[in-house]
């Protein structure tokens, strides 16, 4: 089928859950397929919202990304997902990652979504099995996991939630530090920090901005840091598990071209991914003396 023959180019919504620095990686991979596809400048153009990884600015971001107005709305993230979809029922909705878009109810179904949402599925279970296994195998006696959660943050709790099972499924002993406010996060490490051998640390604002403190306190103990995003591991962490956003926005991309020639949302089938990417920090594994060259070859990203 060729590209729509339109009076003016398509306009397609980028609401980024972050800042232009950190998702350009995702935003170039979008780009890139979208003029592969045969959407060059002349024929869509994308404009950019940016939460800068602030949520509560998703639903007002949505709402001008609606008004604006676009063809078609691409973002990432449940909650992202969520604000877009109350800001409208009409223009289609493309999501680059959902972990669990049927239980989230972002879709009815994987096979027909049934509404304005379609997108790529990546389930939570399958980035914590490796982020674990990959423990396991660069640190010999990891047997104790302590987990650093903002307990008012139910996307930080599902998340730990997540990781527990696995853990458990794998005879991996999980401590779990509940932190609310900023002033608690140290003292709770200090606390808990002897007999764990590794620290992992949940993704939301109150961990974000409070990373710095987190990382000097992780490296000055010996304490190895993993994390879901890769903004830690480049901010000193030792290593993240998560989903390939570069390889997921392609695919978001090829949605968009199914849906600017015409293919309606409610038909095109939610996918599953498999592409988790591993990150680690070389620098950082260095200063905690661990075997490199067993880890680096497990590596999808190594940041220097």
């Amino acid at each position: 089928m060729s590209v729509n023959t339109r009076s003016a180019p398509a306009s397609v919504g980028f609401l980024g859950t972050d800042t232009p620095a950190t998702q350009r990686g995702s935003t170039v991979a979008f780009a890139d397929k979208l003029r592969e596809l045969g959407w060059t400048e002349d024929r869509a153009v994308i404009r950019y919202w940016w939460a800068e990884g602030q949520p509560d600015r998703f639903a007002t971001l949505a709402s001008e990304c609606v008004h604006a107005p676009v063809d078609v709305i691409v973002t990432a993230g449940t909650q992202a997902v969520t604000m877009a979809m109350q800001s409208t029922s009409a223009i289609p909705i493309v999501f680059a990652q959902a972990e669990d878009p049927v239980a989230d109810g972002l879709v009815a179904n994987l096979a027909r979504p049934g509404g304005n949402v379609t997108g790529v599925s990546l389930g939570r279970k399958d980035i914590c099995r490796r982020l674990l296994e990959t423990l396991t195998d660069i640190l010999p006696s990891f047997r104790r996991l302590a987990i650093l959660v903002n307990g008012n943050s139910p996307a930080a709790l599902l998340e730990a939630g997540e990781l527990q099972v696995v853990a458990r499924l794998l005879g991996i002993d999980i401590d779990l530090l509940d932190v609310r406010v900023e002033d608690a996060i140290i003292p709770t490490l200090e606390a808990h920090y002897r007999g764990i051998d590794a620290l992992y640390v949940t993704s939301d604002q109150l961990t974000w901005g409070n990373r710095d403190q987190v990382l000097t306190f992780a490296l000055i103990s010996s304490l190895p840091t993993v994390f879901r995003r890769r903004g830690f591991v480049a901010a000193g962490g030792l290593l993240a598990c998560g989903p390939n956003y570069q390889k997921q926005f392609e695919r978001a991309a090829e949605f968009v071209d199914r849906i600017l020639r015409g293919a309606k949302p409610a038909e095109l089938p939610v996918q599953r991914s498999q592409e988790v990417s591993l990150v680690v920090n070389r620098k950082t594994a260095a200063s905690l003396r661990l075997e490199l060259s067993s880890l680096l070859s497990m590596t999808d990203d190594i940041i220097e």
